[in-house]
């Protein structure tokens, strides 16, 4: 059934939304490999991205393709994390502001703070199509459950709008 049938029938969808319902709406909005890539950078690491990607895949290569890419993203950003909080502690990384002593006393990662951080403010994209935008609003209002993996505010900002200006 398609959005607009939703809407106009009055139903209440249970949704799953995902990074790309965000690459849709927001302006340079990173897929989860290109974010992962961008902190690999941060941490220093000696082998490439994607040569410690192909070592966890080939852990793995018993497993289908997008098995093995969703293990290695998981295993990546753990990696990524561990190595990111060691660097802020030891003081090779700085998370704006974020002290070593407020991260332990508050037991904060560092690494989660700093996504956080990159995450708090976004621009909407200047080619959004303002009908589609509102009915995706509608579809939020009246959903009764929503499931994301997101890492931005989006969605809960669409729905903070909603609720105090009504869809767009």
């Amino acid at each position: 059934m398609g959005l607009d049938n939703i809407v106009k029938n009055n139903q209440y969808p249970i949704l799953f939304l995902g990074s790309g319902i965000s690459k849709r709406y927001l302006k340079n909005f990173p897929s989860w490999e290109d974010l992962l890539i961008d902190y690999w950078g941060k941490i220093n690491e000696s082998t490439s991205f994607f040569s410690y990607q192909h070592e966890i895949t080939q852990k793995n290569s018993q497993l289908s393709i997008s098995e093995q890419n969703f293990i290695a993203n998981i295993e990546m950003a753990e990696h990524i994390q561990a190595k990111f909080d060691d660097l802020f502690y030891k003081d090779e990384l700085e998370v704006p502001n974020l002290t070593s002593e407020k991260a332990q006393k508050e037991r904060l990662s560092p690494f989660k703070v700093s996504l956080a951080n990159k995450f708090s403010n976004y621009e909407l994209r200047d080619d959004i199509n303002s009908e589609e935008l509102s009915s995706f609003q509608t579809l939020l209002s009246k959903s009764r459950i929503i499931v994301t993996t997101n890492y931005d505010s989006f969605i809960e900002d669409q729905l903070k709008r909603i609720q105090h200006e009504g869809p767009k």
